[in-house]
């Protein structure tokens, strides 16, 4: 037998290092600094569109939501962005004869802060719609009255479903709040 040769065994750390040295120089390049920038115009890209997705939310388009008699609600749900417990009135039976009375509150509103808030009632036609404003402070209602209160008035109330969407009028901006509907014979 002969005498075991001593294993010379090269320190971990040091072999490690140089090998993710190697690896950083080999991958690297003349292109790193384009991927840097493609990489932040992608980040920049993501969050416009987040941007835009939220603004979106917040402002329904009238041909997203529409108020369904059989199930009292209105589809799609939409949340509102605003904290609050936010609750729509409307006549839950078919209306004869208007006017229909709209409200909206903030059953855990306090204080005495006004809130500036609008309706958008949308026609049966889904083409025209018409608004009106109203105010809240606590936890108290708001009412409008359809189609006295509304601008344009509407010189004719069509049978059908109508809409309601309140939202918080501010700069020229509309914050989501509410939907509600009713329906006329």
């Amino acid at each position: 037998m002969s005498p075991a040769m001593p294993v010379q065994r090269l320190p971990v750390l040091p072999v490690l290092a140089c090998s993710g040295a190697l690896l950083l120089v080999a991958c690297s390049g003349p292109g790193d600094d384009r991927i840097a920038e493609l990489e932040e115009e992608i980040v920049a890209e993501a969050a416009d569109e987040a941007d835009t997705d939220t603004a979106e939310s917040q402002t329904p388009d009238r041909s997203e939501l529409r108020f369904e008699p059989e199930s009292m609600r209105c589809s799609p749900h939409k949340s509102p962005v605003v904290s609050g417990s936010w609750q729509s009135s409307a006549p839950r039976v078919e209306v004869e004869d208007p006017p229909v009375e709209l409200g909206l509150r903030d059953q855990s509103g306090s204080g005495d802060t006004e809130l500036s808030v609008q309706v958008e009632v949308y026609l049966p036609d889904d083409e025209d719609w018409v608004t009106a404003g109203g105010s809240l402070a606590g936890d108290d209602w708001t009412y409008v009255d359809f189609p006295e209160d509304f601008d344009p008035e509407p010189s004719d109330v069509p049978s059908g479903v109508y809409t309601a969407v309140w939202s918080i009028d501010g700069a020229g901006e509309r914050t989501f709040l509410a939907c509600d509907g009713f329906e006329v014979e």
